[in-house]
């Protein structure tokens, strides 16, 4: 059902132009925060960034750090992205995710994709949605995660960007800076 899904968005967005008002040149700091299903929480920050190549294709590199008194976790990595208009104010798009997995005890390489859409609602808010499986090589397992995000608009460089997300179904949030370039 999945890849029909997605050939069905990769099918639409074929003549499709993509959105202006959407950037997919910027950097972005923040605080982040997972609930873990075992009662335990964990906080930290995040670093996101992308420079757009061409008309629709970006690369972008990510850095997560959560800590707290049993947990040490960074997550980093570089991304390939490709998006597509698939409507006046929303965009198709597609990472291909190589990384790094630090735990406290072991370290492994990741790799994953995730698929999204972000529709520009107005010249002031878009929404940016994503879904996604990660692969970790030593743990022989991945997980699946899955997001919500609005960016607040400041003015054309300076945003605020709120987010919930899930991963493998442990609950988590996000509040950063984005400065757009």
């Amino acid at each position: 059902m999945r890849k029909y899904l997605i050939a069905a968005c990769l099918t639409l967005s074929l003549n499709a132009q993509a959105n202006d008002d959407i950037n997919y040149n910027y950097f972005e700091l923040g605080y982040d925060y997972l609930d873990l299903n075992n009662g335990r929480t964990t906080d930290g920050y995040y670093l996101d960034a992308s420079f757009e190549l061409s008309d629709q294709f970006y690369l972008g590199g990510y850095l997560n750090h959560l800590e707290s008194r049993n947990i040490d976790s960074k997550r980093y990595g570089a991304l390939f992205g490709f998006h597509q208009g698939i409507s006046n104010n929303t965009d198709f798009y597609t990472n291909l995710r190589l990384g790094q997995l630090d735990l406290r005890l072991d370290d492994s390489f990741t790799y994953g994709l995730e698929i999204g859409t972000r529709t520009a609602f107005t010249e002031t808010f878009e929404l940016i949605t994503s879904a996604g499986y990660t692969q970790v090589e030593k743990a022989n397992d991945g997980f699946f995660e899955a997001s919500v995000e609005g960016l607040f608009k400041l003015d054309e460089s300076k945003a605020f960007t709120l987010g919930l997300k899930s991963i493998d179904g442990d609950f988590g949030a996000q509040a950063g800076f984005r400065f757009s370039f």
